[in-house]
């Protein structure tokens, strides 16, 4: 007699694979914040980068666009630091001309 369950099995063992895969990429993004600061340091963020604390968060979501997490996963440091310190100069520049407005 023929099997006509294993068919739905392994559409079910794909399924189930990559809503774990999309749950741990979800999870990653959402600790990469705290690695990253952790890995840089808060001195670099807050003292040389002058990205007010509780605006930290809100600076890496406006990074994202330029690849950071795929960079600090590929361990590609000087090139994560160096959009770091662009993006935080037109960064500032931002927030600062919102109070203004």
């Amino acid at each position: 007699m023929p099997d006509t369950n294993s068919g739905n099995i392994s559409i079910g063992a794909g399924r189930l694979r990559r809503e774990r895969e999309e749950k741990k990429r979800l999870q990653q993004r959402q600790d990469f914040p705290d690695k990253l600061l952790q890995t840089l340091g808060s001195h670099f963020f807050f003292d040389k980068l002058k990205i007010p604390p509780k605006k930290y968060y809100h600076f890496i979501s406006f990074c994202e666009v330029k690849n950071i997490q795929s960079l600090h996963q590929s361990k590609k440091t000087f090139q994560l630091i160096e959009i770091l310190k662009t993006e935080s100069i037109v960064y500032l520049k931002e927030i600062k001309s919102q109070l203004v407005d």
